[in-house]
């Protein structure tokens, strides 16, 4: 007697917010594979029930993690807009949960980047909808670092100076004559040391606008080891 052998069976799901393809077969173990891209295809016996197959997914998320980031850093570290790909947030990586809902929303809550979409998920949109979170983030979180970093400032006989946000190719921030200070949104991936240096550099400019010896020694005196997060933002742009 002979029995027809079962072909695969594929399908697209998600588990702990990560897209993959599940692939069933006549093998008896479970496999993990990412693909070029960093798609992730989970291989499964044809019996193993569903619930067991995420369950062992989330055990192996940094796994997973790990491998889809090294296929984004060999793409030229071009960030990937799509429900899983990790993002980074004041110097952490969260991933991303892609919902859909009446209306645009993001929050970062039970460490997911949550973002609530209108419609289909696609890359432009959550780049556009992430950015925009960003954004909204931004004013808070510098506000809060420059109320940390001015009264030094303050006791030199400067005004507070009003700040701006906007993404910005070539600099993580400047500082214009009429007390205005400009800061790079993306300046929300970085840690907040890193935020630190920038609005105090910013700081310095308003006693000298050039990159002189009076300024320098001025960044020593408000900021002590500001050299190491220099060369850690360097290039970074």
């Amino acid at each position: 007697m002979f029995f027809k052998k079962k072909k695969p069976e594929t399908s697209a799901r998600k588990a702990g917010g990560m897209d993959y393809t599940l692939v069933r077969s006549a093998r008896r173990t479970l496999a993990l594979q990412i693909r070029e891209g960093g798609e992730l295809v989970v291989r499964a016996p044809h019996r193993t029930p569903l619930r067991e197959i995420e369950d062992w997914i989330f055990k192996k998320r940094r796994w997973i993690e790990r491998h889809q980031n090294r296929f984004e850093k060999i793409a030229g570290h071009a960030p990937v807009y799509r429900d899983g790909a990790a993002h980074f947030y004041l110097g952490t990586r969260y991933p991303l949960g892609i919902i859909k809902g009446v209306r645009h929303r993001a929050e970062l809550r039970d460490g997911v980047i949550i973002l609530t979409l209108r419609g289909a998920p696609a890359p432009e949109k959550i780049e556009r909808a992430l950015k925009a979170w960003y954004l909204e983030e931004a004013r808070g979180v510098f506000e809060d670092r420059l109320s940390k970093l001015f009264p030094p400032f303050a006791g030199r006989n400067h005004d507070r100076p009003e700040i701006k946000i906007r993404w910005m190719k070539s600099r993580w921030g400047s500082m214009g004559r009429e007390g205005v200070m400009t800061l790079n949104a993306k300046l929300m991936l970085k840690e907040t040391g890193l935020i630190d240096y920038v609005i105090v550099h910013e700081l310095c400019h308003m006693e000298h606008m050039n990159h002189g010896r009076e300024f320098y020694a001025l960044m020593d005196q408000m900021l002590p080891g500001w050299k190491g997060r220099r060369k850690m933002l360097k290039g970074d742009l």
